[in-house]
């Protein structure tokens, strides 16, 4: 949700004059409700409904400024609750108290909301990643008198997507500094202007800046008293001398890389509208996209179409329980990692128990706090991402394993048939490989992988699927795009990829890949498009390696 927060509030303001203007229909419904319950012969369906009504006046009264009222709605539900468990009828003295129960509570909610509810958990904060900032290039200052080994950096650096200022003293830093902040510096220890010169500038660099700038050290010392000192200047990382040039850019990566991840996707179920609406409003200005439904039978077409990251769930609900539609949910295979979480007012450990068997996660007792809520939805939502994450990228690359990218050229695929729009599949495979393993060690062959893997990243865009399909091959998924636009994307990606330089025991080596291409509309199934990019690969084998085929059909 994209409101800003005096919109939010404002609506958080409507949704109580709301609830505030349903009260008495809603008392009116619950008095009916019992005088039709004490003058039959004691219904169990009706007192199952009056039950539900009451239980879900107790969740909602303090939420909404009513806390004396939910009080009151508590009460009788537990009464209400024991009577079904024991399936028995209420004695002449449970009758009058009833009767004293229904009477304060239609003085309770007629009393009005509480003076300070509008404002209560207004400071809830944004507990998700803010949207991405800016496009531009991220910049390095790189302080190196050498102008060799400067311009070695400068090129590896420009192939990874970073701008590059270089400095051959420390004259003229601190201006640049306070002048544009750079992303990170690359620091040389010793300058023109000394031994220390470079970690000189970086105290002063640091006293001035806050937070502390992101430093890399280099040095041709290797000893504890010069990495103290780097340390002290805050520097985050230490290379000696001779540099391999490819972990460098590898740990600057890692310090100026900042993944944008997509707001929680939060399906939030319960049958009363207007408490269910403001669960989206305040996960929604913490800054999580809600999807709301207030019939059950509704639940599965958005599991499908709003795929989200965790199920809110009421107990209580007319047609099905929450934990019948909890145990409805598990029985599709596709939705057994997704986590329910309980939100009711039910206080029975014992039936808490019952629903997590049933299929849930988590209970969470209503009334809740606007920030606990917030607070405990986004702790198990980020967690269940991490577990997805474990469970469909590569452990070495980060990128997705090989059965879920087939899965997302599947999906795409369908996606580009019903817009009719292009897509377009690449297989890579990294040229001669078994020889970099042989000639220089398993290690380094991963590191060739992961800077292919990084490349990849940096250089396609946010919509494009990138796999590892399997050991140094892999697959990419291009939405929106057409075979010639694929092939000059791809293409220069490549010959970047053969500029980047790794060092092993002192000599110096490149890499290359070749690539194959297939599209649709050329192709219209998912095993056809792949089988025609494979053979597109072995194609550009076949033709020496380091270039791009293109299936045109």
């Amino acid at each position: 949700m994209k409101n800003s927060a005096p919109d939010v509030q404002e609506q958080l303001r409507a949704l109580q004059a709301s609830y505030t203007a349903q009260l008495p229909s809603k008392i009116e419904e619950i008095e009916c409700c019992w005088q039709t319950l004490s003058g039959s012969d004691w219904d169990p369906a009706t007192l199952e409904l009056l039950h539900r009504l009451t239980h879900s006046l107790a969740g909602s009264g303090k939420t909404f400024g009513f806390p004396r009222l939910g009080e009151l709605a508590r009460s009788l539900e537990q009464r209400l609750k024991a009577w079904l468990e024991e399936d028995v009828s209420a004695s002449d003295d449970d009758r009058v108290q009833v009767g004293t129960l229904l009477d304060e509570m239609r003085h309770a909610a007629a009393s009005g909301a509480a003076a300070d509810s509008d404002d209560r958990d207004s400071d809830t904060e944004t507990i998700v990643p803010p949207p991405a900032g800016s496009s531009e290039r991220p910049l390095i200052y790189l302080i190196e008198d050498d102008r060799a080994l400067g311009d070695e950096i400068r090129l590896q650096l420009d192939h990874f997507g970073y701008r590059c200022q270089s400095f051959s003293s420390t004259e003229g830093v601190e201006a640049a500094v306070a002048a544009r902040r750079p992303d990170a510096l690359i620091v040389d220890m010793t300058l023109p202007e000394g031994a220390g010169a470079g970690v000189d500038l970086m105290h002063r660099l640091q006293q001035q800046n806050r937070p502390a700038l992101p430093t890399v050290f280099i040095s041709a010392h290797n000893d504890f008293q010069s990495r103290l000192a780097a340390v002290q200047a805050g520097g985050d990382a230490y290379f000696v001398k001779p540099l391999d040039v490819a972990a460098l850019v590898d740990r600057v990566d890692q310090m100026t890389r900042h993944d944008v991840n997509a707001p929680y996707r939060i399906l939030a179920v319960d049958d009363d509208p207007t408490l269910v609406a403001h669960y989206a409003l305040t996960l929604g200005r913490a800054g999580m996209e809600v999807k709301t439904v207030t019939e059950p039978a509704g639940v599965i077409n958005a599991l499908a179409d709003f795929k989200p990251d965790l199920i809110l769930m009421d107990v209580y609900m007319p047609i099905c329980s929450g934990l019948e539609l909890a145990k409805l949910i598990r029985q599709q295979e596709a939705y057994l990692d997704i986590p329910i979480v309980f939100l009711s007012s039910e206080t029975n450990l014992e039936k808490q128990f019952t629903a997590m068997r049933m299929g849930g996660d988590d209970f969470l007792t209503k009334p809740i706090p606007d920030q606990h809520l917030v607070s405990s939805v986004a702790v198990r939502a980020e967690r269940a991402r991490m577990l997805s994450a474990l469970m469909v990228q590569d452990s070495l690359t980060g990128l997705l394993k090989h059965a879920m990218i087939k899965e997302q050229l599947v999906q795409e695929l369908s996606r580009a048939k019903r817009t009719q729009s292009a897509l377009s599949f690449a297989m890579i495979d990294i040229d001669h490989f078994k020889s970099v393993n042989d000639s220089y060690g398993h290690m380094m062959g991963d590191r060739v992988i992961k800077s292919l893997a990084r490349l990849l990243q940096q250089r396609l865009r946010k919509c494009d699927k990138i796999g590892r399909y399997g050991g140094e091959e892999f697959a990419v998924v291009l939405p929106n795009c057409d075979l010639n636009a694929a092939v000059k994307v791809l293409d220069a990606i490549r010959e970047d990829f053969a500029q980047l330089r790794y060092l092993h025991q002192g000599k110096e080596f490149s890499a290359t890949f070749s690539t194959g291409l297939a599209a649709f509309p050329g192709h219209d199934d998912a095993e056809e498009l792949n089988r025609a990019a494979d053979e597109a690969l072995y194609e550009a084998k076949r033709r020496g390696r380091n270039r791009v085929a293109a299936d045109h059909r």
